[in-house]
C-alpha cells in the first residue's frame, strides 16, 4: 500500500531504521521504503497549502498540537475515509473521534517512521480509530536489545498518564527473540502498580529473526466516549 505522511509545521522528526532507502526530492518532500510500502513524507506550513483531495492510497496528517487555530480544517479532513489524524494533544474542549494521540508529538520527540506504519496498519487499532467510539492513545518506544526491560518500564511509567485512564491496556514488542514470563511479569507488575485494578492489560509479542539489535513496543489504551 502506498501512503502519504503530512508532517504540519518542521519541529515534527521522523526518524528511519533504514536510510539508506529513502530519496530525496525536494527539502519539503521524501520517500522511503519500509518493508514493501513507499511513504511519502511532505512538510507543510499550514494545512491550506496542500490539496488532500488528490490523495491517493492512505494519508496520515501528524500534529503537534489540535488548537483554535487549525481545528476547523482538521475536522474537515476527519471526515474523508482515507485521512488518519495523528495528534500529540487537543488544546480544545471539543472531542476528537477518529484520531490516535501519540505520547512522541506531545513530547516532541522523534517518530519512528516503521512503527508509526505498523500501529496504523494494526487492523484492531485502525477499527477502534475509525469507529468513532474511542479516545485512541499509544506510547511508543524502542530500547537496546541487550537491556530493553528495563527502559521500558520507565518510559511507559513516564507516560503512562497520556493513556486518559484506559480500561484496556495493550503491549506489543516487536524484537528478534521472544521476551521470557520474567521480563513480562517485571513490565507487567510495573504498569499493574498504576492503573485500576480492573482494568485490562494485555501483552503481544512478534519476533522477526533480522530485527537486528533494536526492541520497538507500544502500548495503546482507549476509553469509550459517552
Amino acid at each position: 500500500m502506498k501512503y502519504k505522511v503530512i508532517c504540519l509545521g518542521n519541529n515534527i522528526e521522523l526518524k528511519e531504521s533504514s536510510p539508506a532507502l529513502s530519496f530525496l526530492e525536494d527539502n519539503n518532500i521524501n520517500y522511503y521504503r519500509v518493508d514493501n510500502d513507499i511513504i511519502e513524507v511532505i512538510y507543510l506550513d499550514k494545512l491550506e497549502n496542500y490539496n488532500f483531495k488528490q490523495n491517493r492510497g492512505e494519508t496520515i496528517l501528524l500534529v503537534n498540537k489540535i488548537t483554535n487555530n487549525n481545528i476547523i480544517k482538521i475536522k474537515s479532513l476527519i471526515r474523508e475515509k482515507n485521512i488518519l489524524i495523528v495528534a500529540g494533544e487537543n488544546l480544545t474542549e471539543e472531542e476528537f473521534k477518529n484520531t490516535l494521540f501519540i505520547s512522541a508529538l506531545k513530547n516532541g520527540e522523534k517518530i519512528k517512521l516503521r512503527m508509526l506504519i505498523t500501529i496504523i496498519s494494526n487492523e484492531s487499532i485502525l477499527y477502534k480509530i475509525k469507529s468513532g467510539k474511542y479516545e485512541n492513545y499509544a506510547i511508543i518506544g524502542e530500547e537496546d536489545v541487550n537491556n530493553p526491560v528495563g527502559g521500558m518500564i520507565l518510559n511507559i511509567l513516564n507516560n503512562l498518564l497520556f493513556l486518559n485512564n484506559s480500561k484496556n491496556y495493550i503491549v506489543t514488542i516487536y524484537s528478534k527473540n521472544e521476551f521470557d514470563l520474567q521480563d513480562i511479569s517485571y513490565i507487567e507488575d510495573a504498569i499493574k502498580e498504576y492503573i485500576d485494578i480492573n482494568c485490562n492489560l494485555t501483552f503481544n509479542q512478534v519476533t522477526k529473526l533480522n530485527y537486528g539489535n533494536i526492541v520497538d513496543y507500544f502500548i495503546t489504551g482507549e476509553k469509550l466516549f459517552k
